[in-house]
């Protein structure tokens, strides 16, 4: 693994187990100093073709996910605050 591969996945690892959800690509970059969403994408696509991320079907944004990991371990009221977010009931 690169050395920004390992920063990309540290990132989204923690803002995962935080929010309870995956950043987006613009955060990603902002918070690794990557100057592109390109090269966020890239390195995203990276991550999960090596098993690092999983990547939720039906092309939405904020869909990586941990391998392994189960939205029953998200609270409620992050999941609530995410919904209400993209505006679904």
């Amino acid at each position: 693994m690169t050395e920004r591969q390992h920063q990309v996945l540290t990132f989204i690892r923690q803002h995962i187990e935080q929010h309870g959800f995956s950043p987006s690509f613009d955060e990603i970059a902002e918070a690794t100093d990557t100057k592109s969403r390109g090269s966020v994408f890239i390195v995203v696509q990276q991550l999960v073709r090596d098993g690092h991320l999983v990547k939720d079907a039906g092309g939405r944004s904020r869909n990586l996910r941990l391998p392994g990991i189960n939205l029953v371990a998200v609270p409620t009221a992050d999941l609530q605050k995410e919904l209400e977010r993209r505006d679904v009931e």
